[in-house]
């Protein structure tokens, strides 16, 4: 969520087409936290099927 291509795509829509969006543009991205070595703590970090469903249906 912080930098990356989608990032920047997100960034420049909001520059250059604000007045045309019906809705704040949102972004999903996996948490800014930093991976964990323990297996149990990596299951909770990184983005499962369900978790992304979850959140793009939050999204609309």
């Amino acid at each position: 969520m912080r930098g990356g291509f989608g990032a920047e795509v997100a960034a420049m829509v909001v520059d250059k087409a604000f007045d045309y969006l019906d809705a704040p543009v949102a972004r999903l991205g996996a948490p800014h936290t930093p991976m964990p070595y323990n297996d149990r703590l990596e299951l909770e970090v990184i983005p499962s099927q369900e978790r992304i469903v979850e959140a793009v249906r939050a999204l609309l």
